[in-house]
């Protein structure tokens, strides 16, 4: 199994780093002590995180079977398609949305309003109240750059932690592809989610970014180029599975 790299911001540079076999790169504000009850968990994304091109589930599914014997936990949203064989099927996976679109700053109107009101994202985050969310999206967004990234991702989170101001955020960053050069597109959106996530974690919110692209062949693990396959799915499954294992530290290790 390839590494998964984790980016680990913390205001408390002195804990000891959990030997996950992770490249830890950086060091993110830690989550707060798993709460008694279910994790309430929040897939949040685009149709990578409904799952696409005939993939059920997308990585929802093997975190799902993965995560279970290790947590009690339920996934939260609004949607639930693409769920079959899930116990849990509900997320926030949105096919072809772009963060302004989260962010209420792009027409999908439905009925004369925004999908999901205003501002998609709080509304959304709001209603799911999630202990934790997992995040990824950009890949719409398309080449556009790094600062307009860093706004985009600044507000996205902002909106998710002023309705979940106690949630934690497991951050993907955008997977590699290869349909066109997106070597410009990889490096403004990683370097503009890290610099966003670490001045989220120097306000004290809890957030890790994970960097699902280590490891990942778009030759072998896309079935398009740019969505990922049955084997990609699990790639990025395991890189939200790091995620919360850091998150949580020993919570989810029982």
């Amino acid at each position: 199994m390839p590494s998964q790299r984790v980016t680990r911001f913390t205001l408390r540079p002195f804990l000891p780093l959990l030997a996950l076999g992770i490249t830890l790169s950086a060091s993110v504000a830690q989550a707060q002590v798993l709460p008694g009850g279910q994790l309430r968990v929040l897939p949040l994304g685009d149709s990578i995180t409904y799952g696409s091109r005939g993939i059920n589930g997308g990585y929802r599914l093997p975190l799902e079977r993965d995560l279970s014997p290790l947590v009690n936990f339920r996934f939260v949203g609004s949607i639930t398609g693409n769920s079959i064989d899930m116990k849990y099927k509900n997320h926030e996976g949105h096919p072809g949305w772009t963060i302004t679109d989260y962010l209420g700053e792009t027409r999908r109107p439905t009925g004369g309003r925004f999908v999901g009101g205003s501002c998609p994202v709080a509304n959304f985050v709001k209603s799911a109240r999630p202990d934790v969310v997992l995040l990824m999206i950009g890949t719409n967004d398309g080449a556009i750059p790094q600062a307009e990234f860093e706004r985009r991702y600044r507000r996205m989170l902002g909106y998710i932690y002023q309705a979940a101001p106690n949630a934690g955020v497991v951050f993907a960053l955008t997977l590699t592809k290869d349909k066109n050069d997106n070597g410009a597109f990889i490096r403004a959106s990683h370097a503009a989610g890290k610099k966003v996530a670490a001045e989220f974690a120097l306000q004290g919110r809890s957030i890790i970014v994970v960097n699902p692209s280590v490891g990942f062949n778009p030759a072998t693990m896309t079935t398009d180029g740019i969505h990922p396959s049955k084997a990609g799915y699990e790639q990025l499954s395991r890189s939200f599975l790091a995620g919360l294992t850091l998150m949580y530290p020993g919570s989810l290790l029982r």
